[in-house]
């Protein structure tokens, strides 16, 4: 208790909570400290973990500081154990030597995990991390006003660029003025990583397998679908006032119905549509279907966003210490917390036997969101929309933008920079790629 009470005292501002106090005395005992946020399903995980390890002190640290967190215990020279977190933030951390590799040895259930929910984990060929629920974006479209114009929806995953162009002009044939085909927006960097994917429409990638030391984003490929969100503006296929627009107004249009097709996730339709509804703004719920974003000829696919929680191990050098700590983390991202987060993050599940269990012993927090999708019934847990999406990111994987690096907030800052201008017509396609390339890479360079 002595060095949990030290821990308060040197980083003042974060609070800890001491989860276990084991029954052996303290040279028998094995601290294993936990960052993470909270929620009772964990707390209910904590608990068990400690019934199955009555030998461990378990050390809970609130994630409030995230990364701060993690440098201050260790400045401490108290380093954590498991720290859960975004990608983003845990991909400081994701450093061979610093990061425990996660093999069967470490995680047994590795074969649970879906295919490509592991992969922006990988470093250098091995693993570092896992995940728990995967919050997924996909390119939902408008079925309500795809009828109302006359546009047939292909029964596929997915609009070519030019089924994409038809259904905007049908749009501003025949829908009411301040109905638009999609939406663009450089007012702010909210969300910019979803705009990313008019570029990989055409064929543009971000990074080169993995290797984030430099982006490739600069090719005809990027040129051509940034000319492409230009184009849509400039054709009133997308609000004219895109390069002030911000990604909330963007999504209030979308959630009122009046745009063809734009990014969303499974749980946030539905808020945002029955907002519309409670403002006068929708007469009712319209009909939509989620697919993968257009794709140009000769592109196989574009891939999803996607963000969520994910996992690591520090090593401490201690075996022992680490296959406790990588017991803990395979117990905090098993189908049983997945199925418990799945409604407060609309997220997907990325373990196969988190979709095994009946209907009735599902929790109820993944039932909440059931009872909310159209019809869907409580006793129908693969309602469309959400196993929809599901199904498109196992098939298609997520676009790779560094997600899972501390350099995606510094890039989506770099990319405003020359996005709006280019939007603004101050700048060329080639220009904004040429000075994104030479300031982010030296960003990249500077790590």
């Amino acid at each position: 208790m002595k060095k949990i009470l030290l821990l308060v005292s040197i980083l003042l501002v974060f609070s800890f909570v001491f989860i276990n106090a084991g029954e052996k005395p303290d040279e028998e005992q094995i601290k294993i400290v936990l960052i993470h946020g909270y929620a009772d399903y964990y707390q209910m995980i904590m608990d068990r973990y400690c019934e199955e390890n009555p030998n461990v002190d378990l050390v809970w640290v609130p994630k409030g500081g995230g990364i701060v967190a993690v440098d201050a215990l260790i400045a401490a020279k108290e380093k954590p154990n498991v720290f859960m977190s975004t990608p983003g933030e845990l991909g400081k951390f994701l450093v061979p030597g610093f990061a425990l590799e996660l093999t069967e040895e470490y995680i047994p259930s590795l074969s649970d995990f879906k295919p490509g929910s592991l992969d922006i984990y990988y470093r250098e060929g091995k693993l570092y991390a896992i995940p728990v629920t995967v919050a997924v974006n996909a390119f939902d479209v408008n079925l309500t006003l795809a009828k109302r114009v006359g546009f047939k929806v292909p029964d596929r995953d997915y609009l070519t660029i030019d089924e994409f162009v038809t259904f905007c002009q049908l749009i501003k044939e025949k829908a009411p003025e301040g109905y638009y085909g999609t939406a663009i927006w450089a007012g702010n960097p909210g969300s910019q990583t979803v705009n990313f994917h008019w570029l990989s429409a055409f064929g543009a990638r971000f990074y080169e397998d993995g290797d984030y030391s430099h982006t490739i984003l600069n090719s005809p490929e990027a040129i051509k679908g940034l000319n492409f969100m230009k184009w849509l503006v400039d054709m009133g296929y997308a609000p004219f006032e895109a390069p002030v627009l911000d990604d909330d107004e963007a999504i209030a249009m979308w959630g009122s119905g009046k745009i063809g097709g734009l990014w969303a996730r499974a749980g946030g339709w539905l808020g945002m549509v029955d907002n519309a509804i409670k403002q006068g703004m929708l007469d009712e719920r319209y009909d939509h279907v989620f697919m993968t974003w257009p794709v140009a000829d000769g592109v196989e696919s574009n891939p999803l966003s996607y963000g969520g929680c994910s996992g690591m191990v520090i090593a401490s050098g201690d075996k022992e210490v680490d296959l406790l700590a990588a017991r803990l983390l395979d117990m905090m991202t098993n189908a049983d917390a997945q199925m418990r987060t799945i409604a407060p993050g609309a997220g997907y599940v990325t373990r196969h036997s988190a979709l095994e269990p009946p209907q009735d012993v599902w929790p109820e927090s993944a039932l909440i969101i059931m009872k909310d999708y159209e019809n869907a019934k409580v006793s129908d847990p693969g309602f469309k929309h959400y196993t929809k999406i599901g199904d498109l990111f196992e098939k298609y994987g997520g676009l790779d933008i560094g997600s899972s690096t501390v350099y995606l907030t510094p890039m989506m800052q770099e990319w405003l920079k020359v996005f709006q201008p280019f939007m603004t017509g101050d700048i060329t396609a080639e220009e904004a790629l040429d000075r994104f390339e030479k300031n982010f890479n030296k960003i990249l360079t500077e790590k």
